[in-house]
C-alpha cells in the first residue's frame, strides 16, 4: 500500500509513542529486577520488548490483532497486579496510613481500567481499523458519483432476437436485451 493512501490517525501516533516510552522505562527497570531475581527481571525485559514492538506497530499500522490483544492483556495484567497489591495491603486497612494507601491503589485500579477501556474503544474506531487495513478506507469527500447515462432510445424497429426474430426489450438494470418470446437474455 502506498503511504499516501492511508492517513495515520494522530491519536494512534500519540498512543504508539506513549507505548514506546513506557516500554523503554519498563526495560530500564528490568536491570534492577535482574538484581532481585532473574525470573522477574527476564519477564520485565520481555514485556518491555513486546510493548516496544506494539508501539512501533501502532505507529506503522500493522498487526492490528496483535496490538489489540496486547492492550487487552496489559489491562488484565494491570488489574491483577493492582488486585494482588490491594489484597496484600488489606492487612494495613485498620491504620490511617493503610487506608490512604489502599485508597490510592483503588484509585489506580479505576484509572487503569478507564484508560485501557478508552484505548480499546479508540482502537476499534473505523478510521483506526482502516489505517491497520482491517476495514475499507473511509471515503473522502470528493465529487458525487454520477450514474452512467441511460442507453439511447431504440428506434421503433429496435433490435431483433437472432434466434426467433422477435423484437428485443432493453433492461437498463442489467444493461442487456431480453427476448420476451424465448424468455431469455440475448
Amino acid at each position: 500500500m502506498a503511504p499516501s493512501a492511508r492517513k495515520r490517525p494522530v491519536g494512534l501516533l500519540v498512543l504508539g509513542v506513549l507505548q514506546i516510552i513506557g516500554s523503554v522505562l519498563g526495560m530500564s527497570g528490568s536491570a534492577s529486577n535482574l538484581a532481585q531475581g532473574f525470573a522477574l527481571g527476564a519477564v520485565t525485559l520481555i514485556v518491555g520488548i513486546v510493548g516496544l514492538l506494539v508501539g512501533v506497530f501502532m505507529i506503522i499500522g500493522r498487526y492490528y490483532t496483535f496490538v489489540l490483544a496486547w492492550i487487552v492483556i496489559s489491562l488484565v495484567i494491570g488489574l491483577v497486579v493492582n488486585g494482588i497489591l490491594l489484597s496484600e495491603l488489606s492487612q494495613l486497612a485498620g491504620t490511617e496510613l493503610g487506608a490512604a494507601v489502599m485508597g490510592s491503589v483503588v484509585f489506580g485500579i479505576v484509572i487503569t481500567l478507564v484508560i485501557y477501556l478508552l484505548i480499546i474503544y479508540y482502537l476499534k474506531r473505523p478510521h483506526v481499523k482502516a489505517f491497520f487495513g482491517k476495514l475499507p478506507a473511509m471515503p473522502t469527500m470528493g465529487p458525487p458519483s454520477v450514474a452512467p447515462p441511460p442507453p439511447p432510445p431504440q428506434p421503433a424497429g429496435g433490435p431483433f432476437c437472432p434466434t426467433c426474430g422477435a423484437q428485443l426489450q432493453y433492461v437498463p438494470q442489467y444493461q442487456r436485451y431480453w427476448c420476451p418470446s424465448e424468455g431469455k437474455y440475448v
